[in-house]
């Protein structure tokens, strides 16, 4: 599910959220919640780090670093639930 376009300036770091009950709609079911994140760049040099899972466990954070000029790159996120869903 594609969430969104964000331009990142050369040498920025920055931390993104996605809402799990409001950006991916009605995802997770009355009682479900995030158990696991991890998130992935699919090419060039941006990083991702500092992936959390909010209190409430229904939102995800990550900082996203790096990258070059004209860099372009997807910023991959799996979660897991304690209903055994899995999203990307």
């Amino acid at each position: 599910m594609f969430l969104g376009q964000v331009t990142q300036t050369v040498g920025n770091r920055k931390e993104f959220e996605i809402d799990y009950t409001r950006d991916v709609g009605d995802f997770l079911e009355h009682g479900e919640h995030i158990t696991s994140a991890v998130c992935t760049v699919d090419s060039g040099t941006a990083t991702v780090d500092s992936v959390t899972i909010s209190h409430s466990e229904t939102r995800v954070s990550f900082i996203l670093d790096g990258g070059i000029f004209r860099d372009q790159f997807n910023v991959i996120v799996e979660v897991d639930t304690n209903f055994g869903q899995r999203r990307y």
